[in-house]
């Protein structure tokens, strides 16, 4: 395959419909798969093994049969799983644990069934100060966003309450327009 060299494929939030291709596997570069929201269904390939995958992102399709054993192989690559939304069934692999650098496991909204293995407290990486270090990783900028966040509130409050507060006919002219506005909603509500 020409492709060999391709590292993400997404293709989310489309009409795909059918399986998903064996001759997927041929991808070995293949770092970051998400084909998340299509109208794909029957059990995952076992030939996604043969990827090199961090990021699986089947999420909100028609996958059946049991979630892979297979998926265990991604111990030393693997960060995100998202497998929500499908109809998977079974129990939960304890293959699963040993994706020991896993930091987004999300696989709700499934028919699995039995107990949460007890393994699951080893995926440390899905830890709070883990999830910084990713933050650094990424250039650190999700932080400053987190920061920044109260001080635009106060800023754009203050902005908006605080020339109402200060100036009369702002007031007036501003409850005016609320008052001329409620009834305009009032009006198309009740018709």
């Amino acid at each position: 395959m020409a492709w060999r060299y391709l590292t993400v494929l997404w293709l989310g939030n489309n009409y795909f419909s059918g399986q998903i291709p064996s001759s997927m596997g041929y991808l070995k570069g293949l770092q970051s798969l998400h084909l998340q929201n299509n109208r794909l269904f029957g059990p995952l390939p076992q030939s996604l093994q043969n990827c090199s995958l961090v990021t699986l992102d089947l999420s909100v399709n028609s996958f059946t049969g049991k979630l892979p054993t297979w998926i265990g192989k991604f111990h030393d690559t693997m960060k995100f799983l998202k497998l929500r939304s499908n109809m998977l069934e079974g129990e939960i692999p304890i293959e699963l644990c040993y994706l020991i650098l896993l930091q987004v496991l999300d696989i709700a909204q499934n028919n699995f069934s039995g107990r949460i293995p007890t393994c699951f407290k080893n995926l440390t990486a899905m830890t709070f100060s883990q999830r910084f270090n990713l933050d650094e990783q990424l250039g650190g900028d999700s932080i400053w966003f987190y920061l920044g966040m109260p001080w635009g509130f106060v800023v754009g409050f203050w902005c908006v309450i605080g020339p109402l507060l200060v100036k009369k006919s702002w007031r007036l002219v501003y409850f005016r327009f609320l008052d001329h506005t409620w009834e305009k909603f009032s009006i198309v509500t009740l018709e």
